[in-house]
């Protein structure tokens, strides 16, 4: 009897320390996957903030390259703006630095350093051009400089949009590593849910901020090249059209009447034109005051009847303008490929040529009713 007693108390010793165990293991595994949500979670926090950090760097990139230009061009017409120049200089320092008051990161990018390097010794010069053509130097360096800082400031923010979407990708990893550890914590798995919707959409739209001009509300250059670069690495198939737009004497209306008056004619053109092509396909502002769409299955015909409703739509626009100035006036040039028949580089040469002489046309007819 006292054997059976002392085997029967083993063995609910073993079964004690055996549950026991047990129930410290399920403790430490609960313990070890809400450390592994929280680092996943406290990652996807940095990384979106990584991403916001990203875009703004693109925004204010694209800032100093359209701020350049104004200052030499209202340099160039005698206008001093030392106010948009130390701007200049707090923002390219803070692109640097990482210091100011924007919250802009450094950008851990070798490329974008690279041009970003390049940008401020470029700006040093035209400062220092401008500085002498203060003095009664010509205007003609400037512009060359200006011309080389712009170009430079669209390369690095293409160096920057390619980080930020190598940035996109570690995060979709992320949030793959995310959904497993909801799988295994069965209680987080809506929790999960929903902030991988808000991340998604958070995503999509600072995407929207680095593809998008904020001011106009289309595609900007960014994403036109990007649309352009798809085409080069994946042939069209059916009909593909290629429209290029330009807006008539912008030039002359920034001049006479300020970039205010010049910025109203852009949105007003913008908004005509993303109403229009909404149906068709892709529109985007390809740099100034040229402008670009990209239509698949168009052909032809499609084409004139996308530029017909869009003049229509325009001229009706037009009726409301208060003053003259506010009128607008573009020139629309086409090309259209077939199954790949045509590069995506000659349908823009050709459609850029078949809009210049649009253009050459409406400047002709000007002159004869004078």
């Amino acid at each position: 009897m006292c054997r059976r007693k002392e085997g029967i108390l083993k063995k609910t010793k073993e079964t004690k320390e055996k549950k026991d165990w047990t129930k410290l293991r399920q403790i430490w595994q609960v313990i070890v996957l809400i450390l592994a949500f929280l680092l996943v979670a406290a990652f996807s926090i940095q990384s979106v903030n990584g991403i916001r950090g990203a875009a703004r760097v693109i925004h204010y990139t694209g800032f100093i390259g359209g701020a350049t230009q104004m200052v030499v061009k209202e340099e160039m017409n005698q206008k001093k703006n030392d106010s948009l120049i130390q701007l200049l200089d707090e923002m390219i320092l803070m692109l640097r630095t990482g210091e100011g008051d924007y919250e802009v990161p450094i950008l851990k990018d070798i490329k974008y350093q690279e041009y970003l390097e390049k940008i401020q010794k470029e700006w040093e010069k035209i400062k220092q051009e401008i500085y002498e053509i203060r003095k009664g130097k010509d205007t003609e360096e400037l512009y060359k400089f200006s011309e080389d800082t712009y170009e430079d400031t669209n390369l690095a923010s293409y160096a920057a949009q390619g980080y930020m979407e190598s940035y996109v990708s570690k995060i979709k990893m992320t949030m793959m590593m995310v959904y497993c550890v909801f799988f295994l914590l069965m209680g987080l798995f809506l929790y999960a849910s929903i902030k991988n919707t808000k991340l998604k959409s958070e995503a999509r739209d600072l995407n929207r901020i680095a593809y998008y001009d904020p001011y106009i509300g289309i595609a900007n250059k960014v994403y036109c090249e990007k649309k352009i670069s798809d085409y080069k690495q994946n042939s069209y198939k059916d009909y593909l059209a290629v429209i290029m737009f330009d807006l008539n004497n912008l030039k002359g209306v920034n001049d006479e009447f300020g970039h205010q008056t010049g910025d109203k004619m852009i949105r007003n053109f913008s908004l005509a034109l993303d109403t229009i092509g909404r149906e068709y396909g892709f529109t985007g502002r390809y740099g100034g005051d040229e402008f670009l769409a990209l239509f698949e299955e168009c052909d032809e015909i499609k084409a004139k009847e996308f530029i017909e409703k869009l003049v229509r739509l325009v001229r009706e626009e037009n009726k409301e303008a208060k003053e003259p100035w506010e009128k607008i006036s573009f020139a629309a040039g086409y090309a259209i490929g077939l199954d790949g028949d045509k590069g995506i580089p000659q349908l823009l040469e050709e459609a850029d040529q078949s809009m210049y002489q649009v253009k050459r046309k409406m400047k002709d007819k000007k002159k004869k009713k004078k």
